[in-house]
């Protein structure tokens, strides 16, 4: 809500009151009172627009003059609007002031006032409505019929619908309970990359078989007669970021097994720990990090952050190991670099793609 905080100086009191009452019949919150009380202060705080009278009394008001330097230090909009003639204007406001000088055009300048106090009206991109009842729908089924709508939104014309499709499908190849309505939802978001309407050429997603699977085919540019309207060829949407496939749950499992043999060859359990820590927990973190493909972490990024987060696992692993049995530098050393190594080797895994069926 517009919330208005009222400036003048004494001499102009009359005309403020009244310029008060006019504002609060248009329904804008105005507090009245002595500007030293408490409730002033606060009311000024809250204020989204500061009205400044000016006259040659008000640029005489100290009071004033403070009250102006506050509202500078809280950024507010202040609109001033001048009573008569002045010959300077206040170095904390800028622009030209609204004339209020002569009471026959009383009503156009608060008109104007008005105008400038009005929030600027925004629309908020939405969804069409079927898309949105089905996305609320508890049957997988319904919201994979979602996901299939949301692709086809990648041809709309109006960006900001657009841009709203593919973050409603992140969001659902991040939180969707259920695995398969996450693996279509990333595959069609896929379709999103580096798309434009006015030069990609349109398409068309069906599902054939289970709901993991996507098949696309690409629409005619034109309508051709039916005599030589040629079949649509359709194309495979073939290919996953390795971290977003079903297929990385198993580096954790690999990781575990290096991680035993590490501790077999140096008879130390603390290499166990140490490789345990960077193979269970960065694959996991490397998921959390990209929160669903919103964060881009294009390459070199993964490989060094996987670098130091798995030499900082490394040593706090080997640490951990010491509680059970003995460990010396060399081997505090040995289980850095090995967890650099693997935490290297895992952000380089992260951004390959493979094949999705």
């Amino acid at each position: 809500m517009t919330q208005i905080y009222l400036v003048h100086s004494t001499d102009d009191a009359a005309f403020a009151e009244r310029l008060a009452a006019d504002l609060k019949a248009e329904g804008l919150d105005v507090p009245i009172g002595d500007p030293d009380t408490n409730a002033q202060f606060a009311a000024l705080h809250r204020a989204t627009h500061v009205i400044v009278v000016l006259s040659e009394a008000a640029l005489k008001d100290p009071q004033l003059i403070s009250t102006l330097s506050t509202t500078a230090d809280l950024k507010q909009k202040v609109v001033a609007v001048r009573t008569g003639p002045i010959k300077t204007m206040p170095r904390q406001l800028k622009g030209i002031p609204l004339d209020f000088s002569d009471p026959e055009a009383y009503q156009d300048s608060f008109d104007a006032l008005m105008d400038d106090l009005k929030p600027p009206v925004k629309q908020e991109p939405v969804l069409p409505e079927e898309i949105q009842a089905a996305l609320r729908n508890d049957d997988p089924i319904a919201r994979r019929d979602a996901v299939t709508a949301l692709g086809m939104l990648r041809n709309s014309h109006d960006v900001e619908v657009r841009d709203l499709a593919e973050q409603t499908l992140r969001d659902l190849a991040f939180k969707d309970p259920e695995s398969n309505i996450k693996a279509v939802a990333r595959s069609t978001l896929q379709l999103f990359q580096g798309m434009t309407p006015e030069t990609d050429i349109p398409q068309i997603i069906t599902h054939r078989g289970t709901p993991d699977e996507i098949t696309t085919e690409a629409a005619p540019a034109s309508s051709p007669s039916p005599a030589v309207q040629q079949p649509s060829v359709a194309k495979t949407v073939n290919t996953i970021a390795l971290w977003k496939s079903p297929q990385w749950k198993i580096v954790p499992a690999f990781g575990f097994v290096i991680a035993i043999l590490a501790a077999l060859a140096g008879q130390n359990i603390g290499y166990a720990i140490a490789g345990a820590l960077v193979w269970l927990i960065f694959p996991y973190l490397n998921v959390v990090i990209r929160d669903g493909g919103r964060m881009e972490w294009d390459m070199p990024a993964p490989v060094v952050a996987g670098s130091l987060i798995g030499l900082v696992f490394g040593i706090i692993g080997m640490l951990i190991g010491s509680l059970f049995s003995g460990v010396d530098g060399m081997d505090v050393v040995i289980a850095a670099v090995s967890g650099s190594v693997s935490g290297g080797f895992i952000g380089w895994l992260s951004s390959l793609h493979c094949v999705s069926v």
